[in-house]
């Protein structure tokens, strides 16, 4: 079976509104409508494209890994756990895709490696909301997000961009909850400094 995902400029501002109700689809993909999967495809494609692009920085390449994600996840979807979120289950086959294709190339990994423990309090994280509320421009916070260290930009994506929880973003990395805030912490400083950079520049070029 193929599924056909094609390339997405920019990224949906809400993505929980296209995360509902996917427990009646996916109940029709099991009895044999295959139909019913393309929706589901439809609804997670932007997404999924989106996670493989910044894993691997080709847009033909996070075509292709995109596209073996939904593939992978209709032969597995009979394992799927429905009191999961699907968006999470989906995140994590494309993650470990991506990355399986970056090793099949040789391509460097070291960057998306966990940093050394630290110990960060919740209440120095910001929910995804609350930061596309600082900016009131998600498609200027995902910019910036781009030009993020490797790690740092991919767990933001997850995060603010594609509202993942902390412990939604361990289960699709495999990396550790106290590292995962670690990289939240130490991405959201270094976004906020290029972000008020950038501003501060708009601003002398004005006068």
């Amino acid at each position: 079976m193929h599924f056909s995902v094609t390339a997405h400029h920019g990224f949906p501002s809400h993505p929980t509104a296209y995360m509902t109700d996917d427990l009646p689809y996916i109940r029709k993909v099991l009895a044999g409508d295959a139909n019913a999967y393309g929706i589901l495809v439809q609804k997670y494609q932007r997404y999924i494209f989106s996670l493989c692009l910044r894993i691997l920085k080709n847009r033909e390449e996070a075509e292709e890994a995109a596209q073996d994600t939904f593939l992978k996840a209709y032969r597995k979807l009979d394992t799927f756990q429905q009191t999961a979120k699907l968006s999470t289950w989906l995140y994590k086959i494309a993650w470990n895709t991506a990355l399986d294709k970056l090793r099949a190339e040789k391509k460097s990994l070291t960057a998306i490696a966990e940093p050394e423990k630290e110990k960060i309090a919740d209440s120095n994280l910001r929910g995804p909301a609350e930061m596309l509320q600082y900016d009131q421009n998600a498609a200027l916070v995902q910019r910036f997000i781009s030009l993020l260290p490797e790690n740092e930009s991919l767990v933001l994506t997850l995060y603010y961009l594609h509202e993942c929880s902390v412990e939604e973003i361990t289960g699709i990395t495999g990396f550790s909850v106290s590292n995962v805030k670690v990289i939240l912490f130490r991405g959201r400083n270094s976004l906020r400094v290029q972000m008020e950079s950038a501003l501060k520049k708009e601003i002398k070029e004005m006068l």
